[in-house]
């Protein structure tokens, strides 16, 4: 197993941002920028190599945490962004300009999603509501919440939800606080597979392949693997114990889907798992305050801590 000693490494650059707590951060598809988003509601957009400011973005005008950014997978400098005030924009890194902006009334926006055609994006947050957009139009096409428990069918979200990810371009898959993935298909507003364990407090779950992978906030069994054609939990990992365990804020995947790397609060390290079985590979020194947000490009990682500053370093895991 390998160790990294992350606050003495000798290639990872460190930068601090205005004294906020760092809420997310994203490399662009090419890598070659990351956009971090804090606390008190600006988007800092720095070279990813060099750590160079290029823009400081105070998105909303407001003090309102930035909860969630997604680099667009088909326009290049171009990423969307969410608050807990409930506002999404898109942004162009090249000129600082608002190409668009939505507010989502009565809804603390957690999360959002784009499918891998780039033509729509998903929102999630604390109205327990699942919306998708055109991004070109930016229009609302599709509302989807529970209508009710049928025989014990599940139509909806019953609690906050923190995550979503497209498995295609018709399939997205939410998960919150009621311990519930839910697959929507976009074609008919329904939930068409459930998987249940996971309880998610961030932007914690991902596809890899054909498995899905979770990363729950709590004592145990916090990192887990799922066959997504059968909804078994095919591996349940606990991350420490009692006090010391690892709830889980933030999980990232490796561009080439070897990977996956888990942080958040309790156990103040940063962990990565093989992808294929979920064993441990490697983990960083313990930090003095919580690893909130992790995220990776094709060489580098990068991971956004609670005392403002954010840690980019190599990484060749074996």
């Amino acid at each position: 197993m390998s160790y990294f000693e992350l606050q003495s490494s000798n290639t990872c650059w460190k930068a601090e941002h205005d004294g906020s707590d760092i809420t997310v951060i994203r490399f662009s598809p090419n890598g070659r920028q990351l956009a971090v988003g804090t606390f008190n509601g600006n988007v800092y957009v720095r070279d990813a190599i060099t750590s160079r400011l290029m823009y400081k973005i105070d998105v909303l005008h407001t003090s309102n945490p930035i909860t969630s950014i997604k680099w667009h997978p088909k326009i290049d400098n171009a990423f969307l962004c969410s608050s807990a005030s409930g506002y999404v924009s898109l942004w162009h890194t090249e000129t600082g300009q608002n190409l668009w902006m939505v507010k989502e009334q009565g809804n603390e926006t957690s999360s959002i999603a784009i499918s891998p055609s780039g033509t729509q994006f998903t929102t999630v947050g604390s109205d327990k509501t699942v919306r998708i957009y055109a991004i070109q139009k930016h229009v609302l096409l599709h509302e989807f919440s529970a209508r009710s428990y049928d025989q014990g069918t599940v139509t909806g979200h019953q609690s906050r939800i923190y995550a979503a990810a497209y498995q295609n371009d018709d399939v997205v898959a939410t998960c919150g606080w009621d311990d519930t993935v839910l697959f929507w298909d976009i074609r008919t507003g329904k939930v068409e597979r459930t998987i249940f364990g996971p309880h998610l407090s961030g932007e914690s779950m991902a596809f890899v392949g054909n498995k899905l992978i979770a990363g729950s906030n709590r004592a145990e069994d916090q990192l887990q693997m799922f066959d997504i054609g059968t909804g078994k939990c095919e591996k349940s990992i606990s991350i420490g114990r009692g006090g010391e365990s690892l709830l889980i804020y933030s999980l990232g995947v490796t561009t080439d889907e070897k990977f996956v790397g888990v942080c958040g609060g309790g156990l103040k390290k940063l962990h990565f798992y093989r992808s294929s079985d979920l064993d441990l590979v490697a983990q960083t020194e313990i930090f003095d305050t919580p690893l909130m947000t992790v995220h990776f490009s094709e060489s580098n990682f990068g991971v956004g801590l609670g005392n403002s500053k954010v840690l980019v370093d190599k990484y060749a895991i074996d």
